[in-house]
């Protein structure tokens, strides 16, 4: 079962991840804001199960800087990091929590090969998406067994 969070930017999808994540279990990853001098600086993924921290997103480019999106840097340890993640909560047949899938994805970067891989396994499945992205992403990734949890919370 593929459980859908959805909301718009800024909406509470993360926090509601990560409280599903404190009751349930399992491993996954979460982006989470990184503020300098109280301004939106970027992301850094942290895993879920031992809270393990890295860069993933920045307004400044990354010196393993994979690509560029819009003000955007994403780094390439970033993505190696969350795949991992992916990887291993698939051998081990936990639930897997996934922030975010989104328009990346929808042009088949990001996180489009492992999220494919997990899609074919008998596992449980949270991830957030925008819900301007919800639809698309049911259609390119042929989602048939979901529920959308609309309920976030700040």
């Amino acid at each position: 079962m593929v459980n859908i969070i959805s909301g718009e930017i800024n909406s509470g999808k993360t926090t509601k991840l990560i409280n599903i994540f404190k009751t349930t279990g399992g491993d996954g990853f979460a982006a989470i804001k990184v503020y300098k001098n109280n301004e939106f600086y970027g992301y850094n993924l942290t895993r879920l199960s031992n809270n393990e921290i890295i860069p993933f997103i920045s307004i400044d480019k990354f010196d393993d800087e994979l690509f560029k999106l819009s003000r955007f840097s994403f780094s390439k340890k970033g993505f190696i990091f969350a795949n991992k993640i992916i990887d291993e909560t698939l051998i081990n047949k936990k639930t897997l929590y996934i922030d975010e899938i989104g328009p990346l994805e929808l042009s088949k970067k990001g996180f489009y090969t492992s999220f494919k891989k997990a899609l074919k396994k008998n596992i449980e499945i949270y991830v957030c998406i925008r819900s301007s992205c919800i639809q698309n992403v049911i259609k390119e990734f042929k989602i048939k067994n979901y529920k959308i949890i609309t309920e976030v919370i700040k």
